[in-house]
């Protein structure tokens, strides 16, 4: 058939289609929750309550979603015409949308009442998730055509050259140190977390030693904080220069990502691009002037990313490369030892880099090489790690941290259902965690750590099967309220709407200050706290954001999946945690990551023909 007569025929659709895209995407900007009362409340079926179905489903259709239709059409249209390459699949973008909706209930309601509590709720939840899902390919085309632009960008303002020339480390090393020396010095003797303080308290008697933190982590600190005490006479200047220790980390891990991208082609614009991102999003100053183990770890794992990278340049160059075979298998070591995650990305991740070096190579030797890339590292690790606690007696937390999500699961579905429990659920539940009661009270959507309290450490293995066994058979009594339960702990890493950032406020004696003078660390809480209300700068600190940033770059060219090991495991590892409210720093591992991965990509889009 004639290609105009097809193109004749398709117009009526196409049409259609984009009208009714501009009214989904309208309405996904103007949807509201609205309530919905229950049928019985009208008393018999009357001319109320189908007024009040009408209302509940289709809600105020108002001047501003006639407008936001209309200007949501002319978008269409734009990138339709400009950018109509970029544009790809629906089932990521949707999947997005119904992501956005669900979160705003559960933001809302504490739960999903505002999607699934009537029949009118389900359809407008749905309508605006496609609406939404409308919008998010739109945004996904223009950002893929966007980063293209910029890395093919040749010059910048003057300036940046000067910035970015070969001493391009040294510049942005010294960029981010005076940066975040300010604070460093108004918040003296330092910033510093509940985790922070557990591990020294925990070298100074004060708690038991515990797996529960990265405990090779937890002997150095207590060695370091030890040496000033006795130096001294307080703990302050340890604080302070451990905080220093932290920032010279993390701005020379940061450093080194600018500089690969330069040595790989990137320009100024492009290098100024990811920059800017370690410059102006807050969560990067915040985090590291404040004493935690997520800022050695985060640094380890961007090392430990940007050597991957090379890995899969030339696997068989790089396993013949001695000094960067003893880099990777450090920067491991490192990541490890920071954080009790660690040892699983590194597991996960080498074991994707074996799979690939054998795909990629017939050399025996050079798999055997890539295998070392994994036990090297965790032996030495573990080695140490099982030292220091069979020294110190540490305590071990079991399964309790693995077990976050089904120990939700069951408070919510006790919550709910508590009068449905068998004698049989309830004994076996009580075996590991007490009293089930306890649970239901204690019981938070957004935090399991209210619940995990509870569990018993010395249980056995008999009574935690039988825990688990019990757990499986509720499910498919009420398997709506699981996924639910699983929602509320997770939506926060998937929800770009979700800022989850948060300024620890330290307040130990252990230190004799809080700030450099009375009052100078509630300014700087204040100061984080307001910028964060800044929708610009919130949005650079949602872990959410820079989650589908990543689906984005590996849906874009097939097979890149495996350069994305570290990130796609790490985000694994935040949904099986105990939450993500006020914990972003879970998410380190993509946010800190993905702006040079972006960058990455964008050499290689630049690259590709058109």
């Amino acid at each position: 058939m004639d290609k105009n007569v097809l193109r004749q025929k398709n117009k009526p659709r196409d049409a259609a289609g984009f009208i009714l895209s501009a009214l989904l995407a309208g309405f996904a900007l103007t949807f509201k929750f609205t309530e919905g009362l229950p049928f019985w409340a009208y008393g018999r079926v009357s001319l109320d309550l189908i007024k009040a179905r009408i209302y509940s489903g289709l809600g105020d259709y108002q001047f501003d979603m006639i407008v936001s239709s209309l200007l949501c059409g002319a978008a269409i249209y734009f990138v339709r015409e400009k950018f109509g390459k970029h544009l790809r699949g629906f089932i990521l973008p949707t999947t997005l949308g119904f992501i956005v909706v669900f979160g705003r209930s559960a933001a809302e309601f504490g739960n999903l009442s505002g999607v699934f509590d009537t029949f009118p709720f389900i359809v407008r939840g749905a309508l605006a998730s496609l609406g939404f899902g409308v919008i998010f390919r739109l945004l996904f085309a223009l950002f893929e055509a966007g980063l293209k632009k910029v890395s093919s960008l040749e010059n910048g303002p003057e300036f940046l050259d000067r910035v970015f020339d070969e001493h391009i480390f040294r510049n942005v090393f010294w960029i981010l140190i005076l940066l975040w020396l300010p604070i460093t010095i108004l918040n003296y003797p330092g910033n510093y977390n509940a985790d922070f303080i557990g591990q020294m308290m925990q070298t100074t008697g004060e708690m038991p030693w515990s797996g529960h933190h990265p405990i090779v982590l937890t002997a150095v600190i207590g060695a370091w904080i030890k040496l000033f005490k006795a130096v001294f006479g307080n703990y302050d200047l340890g604080l302070f220069i451990w905080i220093i220790l932290q920032e010279i980390a993390l701005a020379s891990a940061l450093s080194l990502t600018v500089k690969e991208l330069k040595k790989r082609g990137a320009k100024a614009p492009l290098l100024a691009l990811v920059s800017g991102v370690y410059v102006l999003s807050p969560i990067y100053s915040n985090i590291v002037t404040t004493a935690i183990k997520d800022v050695f770890f985060i640094a380890a794992v961007i090392w430990y990313v940007l050597l991957t990278i090379s890995f899969y340049d030339d696997e068989k160059k790089f396993l013949e490369d001695r000094k960067s075979v003893c880099k990777i298998i450090l920067a491991a070591f490192l990541t490890c030892m920071c954080r009790n995650n660690g040892s699983i990305i590194i597991f996960v991740s080498g074991l994707v880099m074996s799979v690939y070096a054998l795909k990629d190579s017939v050399s025996k030797h050079v798999i055997k090489k890539a295998i070392v890339l994994i036990i090297l590292p965790l032996g030495i690790y573990t080695a140490l790690s099982s030292g220091i606690k069979a020294y110190t007696g540490a305590q071990s937390d079991g399964l309790k941290e693995m077990l976050s999500i089904p120990m939700q699961q069951t408070a919510l579905y006790m919550t709910r259902y508590e009068d449905e429990l068998t004698p049989e659920e309830i004994e076996s539940i009580n075996a590991l965690f007490g009293n089930y009661r306890d649970m239901i009270e204690s019981y938070d959507p957004t935090i399991s750590d209210p619940v995990k309290q509870y569990y018993d450490t010395e249980a056995g293995n008999d009574v935690v099967f039988g825990y688990l066994k019990t757990w499986t058979g509720m499910f498919f009594k009420h398997p709506g309220t699981y996924f639910e339960s699983f929602f509320l702990s997770v939506y926060g890493w998937l929800d770009p709407e979700t800022d989850t950032s948060v300024r620890y406020e330290g307040d130990s004696e252990l230190f004799t200050r809080t700030g450099l003078f009375e009052g100078a660390d509630e300014i700087i809480i204040f100061a984080y706290r307001y910028i964060d209300r800044i929708s610009f700068f919130g949005m650079l600190q949602s872990p959410g954001l820079w989650t589908w940033i990543m689906f984005i770059l590996i849906r874009r060219r097939k097979g890149s999946s495996r350069l994305y090991a570290v990130q796609l495991i790490s985000l694994l590892v935040c949904m099986a945690g105990p939450c993500f409210m006020k914990h972003a720093r879970y998410a380190f591992p993509i946010m800190f990551t993905i702006p040079f991965m972006a960058g990455y990509e964008g050499l290689i889009m630049n690259g590709e023909k058109e």
